[in-house]
């Protein structure tokens, strides 16, 4: 009884479990290969793949309220737009008018984008990720310089 890869030849049968189960879910009970069954899976998969791919459509107006110093909220707007995985758009309220987003990404329902503020001669820039889920995107931001300051928001589309 010659041995190749966990098969018996003379026989074409598994020798171990675990080829039972690669073998049983390529091959029909007569051994042979099932590639109607392997069509349809892949099939199957690619269409949820294609669907994830699309899931997160963030473009649009979102309003949120951010919590502030003391326990105090700001209402900020964020005008976005996807195209691919790329993310741009405005970010206006929390002290000041409309700033242009930078480093805007979109990876499945994944959205992260910085914004840079001017305050009396200082550059700040905060760091926003979220993730997107029907009309709704729950952000986590922080200050780059204070990746410990963590601020926890969610933005809902208008």
């Amino acid at each position: 009884m010659p041995l190749m890869a966990g098969f018996d030849i003379s026989r074409n049968r598994p020798l171990f479990p675990l080829t039972l189960l690669y073998t049983s879910a390529v091959t029909s009970d007569r051994g042979k290969p099932i590639f109607i069954n392997m069509r349809a899976k892949f099939l199957v998969l690619s269409c949820l793949l294609a669907v994830s791919a699309f899931a997160a459509d963030v473009t649009g107006k979102w309003t949120a309220d951010v919590p502030g110093r003391q326990g105090a909220t700001q209402t900020v707007t964020m005008n976005l737009k996807s195209d691919g995985a790329a993310l741009t758009g405005t970010f206006q309220g929390a002290r000041g008018g409309p700033v242009d987003i930078s480093d805007g990404k979109v990876d499945g329902d994944k959205v992260s984008f910085t914004v840079t503020r001017e305050f009396q001669g200082n550059s700040i820039k905060m760091l926003y990720e979220g993730t997107a889920s029907g009309g709704e995107i729950k952000f986590k931001s922080h200050p780059e310089q204070a990746p410990d300051r963590v601020a926890e928001f969610t933005a809902k589309k208008q």
